[in-house]
């Protein structure tokens, strides 16, 4: 969205940091496999930040944040930041 964008600077911060390929993603994705895929995510509780495993529609899935980089091609430095509902 254009309007948060130029008021939040939300490009210019993901630049910076040499992220900007997580705002130029693809609109298309299928919803429902990706409210499974977070709905089936194993071991929340102990999620490490490096690998993630889930399911979608029978099919075990493991993801690990190397791969996510490579795919979207941004840096991978910096600590990582654990994610709860406390967050």
């Amino acid at each position: 969205m254009p309007e948060v964008d130029d008021h939040y600077k939300v490009s210019e911060a993901f630049a910076r940091f040499g992220w900007k390929n997580i705002v130029n993603l693809s609109r298309h994705y299928y919803s429902n496999m990706v409210r499974d895929f977070y709905a089936n995510v194993e071991d929340k509780h102990r999620y490490s930040g490096n690998q993630i495993i889930s399911w979608v529609c029978g099919t075990r899935l493991v993801i690990e944040q190397e791969t996510i980089t490579k795919y979207i091609k941004v840096k991978n430095d910096g600590i990582n930041v654990k994610l709860t509902k406390e967050f």
